[in-house]
């Protein structure tokens, strides 16, 4: 996630954690400690950091946000395998198998599956968590636009190579072509050029043989 969004999810997290202090004053330490995640769940996991996770928890936004700082500090590779033992057959369980999902290498049809399927949950979320629920699916949002944006740019880069390239392809074939015709003159021009030059020579032949007839015709009478 980027920088933007955490700032984003802390201040909804601290207007949430204001709503509550003022709605109840009289929480005590305990109480205040027991929406935390476990200070190890980074090596634990954060899967098993929220195996007994508790309604109190559930409606809780800052246990979320806390859990979606443990899954970015988590592998790709631990937040796949951990998203594939929650089974979403509540809000709860729907929303820690999708942001468990979110920290893995995903496709841009499995981020459009975690939209479809929180916006399906969403009515029955508890009030407190959907502010920062609307912003987890924004920035998920906003990632696949992203994405798609991106192969949309590289589909048309590709697309573009492959034009050019035929084009490359295309020019070298008209430049044989044009280099075999400048071939095909030239000789052309070679040959008239020779032709040209054994015409006078020819003519000079043919006078010459046709003088020496005369003369030889002229001693006989002569004789």
């Amino acid at each position: 996630m980027s920088d933007f969004f955490y700032l984003r999810l802390l201040s909804v997290s601290l207007v949430a954690l204001l709503a509550a202090c003022s709605q109840s004053g009289g929480r005590t330490t305990t109480d205040m400690q027991s929406t935390n995640l476990v200070a190890s769940a980074p090596v634990a996991g954060c899967l098993s950091a929220t195996a007994h996770m508790t309604e109190d928890q559930q409606n809780d936004p800052r246990y979320w946000l806390q859990l979606m700082v443990c899954v970015q500090q988590q592998s790709t590779a631990d937040n796949f395998r951990q998203s594939e033992q929650v089974i979403a057959d509540s809000w709860a369980h729907s929303f820690l198998h999708n942001i468990l999902l979110s920290g893995a290498d995903i496709t841009d049809q499995q981020r459009q599956q975690m939209l479809d399927q929180m916006s399906a949950w969403q009515p029955q979320v508890s009030a407190g968590v959907r502010p920062l629920l609307q912003l987890w699916r924004d920035n998920l949002s906003s990632q696949l636009n992203a994405s798609r944006t991106e192969l949309k740019y590289q589909q048309l880069r590709q697309s573009s190579d492959n034009e050019m390239a035929a084009l490359r392809v295309q020019q070298q074939q008209l430049q044989q072509e044009l280099s075999d015709k400048r071939q095909q003159l030239q000789r052309l021009a070679d040959i008239e050029r020779q032709l040209s030059n054994r015409k006078p020579v020819d003519l000079q032949e043919s006078s010459h043989l046709h003088s020496s007839a005369v003369a030889g015709g002229q001693e006989k009478e002569t004789n």
